[in-house]
């Protein structure tokens, strides 16, 4: 068995604006670390309780055994005499429980596994795609194929920048998530998926001059939208007919399409750094609020 506690606030660790490092006195036996606005004190215990020494039952959980702080009140004793605001703070919870649990991984692993698993499916889909344009004789535009990495890049940056934001904030906001359904539909609309990039490109123009047509590209999602219609499906395969639905995307160079990529790739960066801030921050208190 493992045993430790959490104290409640303390006032001198909620005043600060870092994160506190951790400490492991070999000495005193114990170690401490900030969890939230409180120290999680742990001890090395020398006193031990074995437990399923026959091997873990089947049907045990996640269960917890009996609270026994008597069994590390020296180790406890020592933390208290290094710092003293452990004596002075109340205990908020005790855990004791099966040491093989105890196991510590990146909290950000659990995001970013949702992030590569949809990642997997989106390539397993694209061969499909690339399957089916194939059977159909719609080759894509080799000249550019090349843009689709970058594209994905910046695909990447951006969902793992908001996967992070999102997630810490779900956890903590629980209504989060019912804001994000409407979020993202609102999104997917602005977005030239289910009708061409021309009525977007047009009515820029239209309001605002030719120059103005990069403003477009505020919505990080479009540049890497309209790059994969413009190397997947190639709109050069269409009738003549067809290909003038999608004149603002044929008529484009490929500098056009990197330099909107590169506005993309700067809004993914931003989401990547403000994400992991506030992830970091946030991170932990998240085992307390699941």
């Amino acid at each position: 068995e493992h045993q430790y506690f959490v104290t409640e606030t303390i006032a001198e660790i909620a005043a600060l604006d870092r994160r506190l490092p951790s400490v492991a006195d070999r000495d005193g036996e114990y170690y401490l670390r900030q969890e939230g606005k409180g120290l999680l004190v742990g001890a090395y215990e020398r006193d031990m309780r074995f437990w399923a020494e026959e091997g873990t039952p089947q049907g045990f959980g996640h269960e917890l055994f009996p609270d026994d702080l008597e069994r590390i009140e020296d180790n406890m004793m020592r933390a208290i005499e290094r710092v003293p605001a452990v004596g002075e703070a109340g205990i908020k919870r005790v855990i004791n429980g099966p040491l093989v649990q105890k196991v510590w991984f990146p909290r950000e692993i659990l995001p970013l596994a949702a992030i590569g698993a949809n990642l997997f499916t989106f390539c397993f889909q694209l061969l499909i795609l690339l399957f089916g344009l194939a059977f159909f004789r719609q080759p894509p535009e080799w000249d550019m194929l090349w843009l689709v990495i970058p594209a994905l890049i910046v695909t990447l940056m951006i969902a793992t920048g908001l996967g992070l934001l999102l997630s810490a904030l779900n956890v903590l906001f629980r209504d989060v998530q019912h804001f994000l359904e409407l979020g993202l539909l609102t999104w997917f609309w602005f977005t030239p998926i289910v009708y061409s990039y021309n009525l977007i490109g047009s009515a820029i123009t239209e309001r605002w001059g030719d120059g103005a047509e990069r403003l477009a590209s505020l919505n990080p999602m479009l540049p890497v939208v309209t790059t994969f219609q413009r190397v997947v499906y190639n709109p050069t395969n269409f009738s003549e007919t067809q290909q003038a639905e999608f004149s603002r995307l044929v008529d484009r160079d490929t500098v056009w399409y990197l330099q909107n990529l590169g506005i993309s790739a700067v809004f993914g960066l931003v989401f990547l750094i403000v994400g992991f801030k506030v992830f970091t921050n946030l991170e932990a208190n998240l085992g307390e609020e699941l």
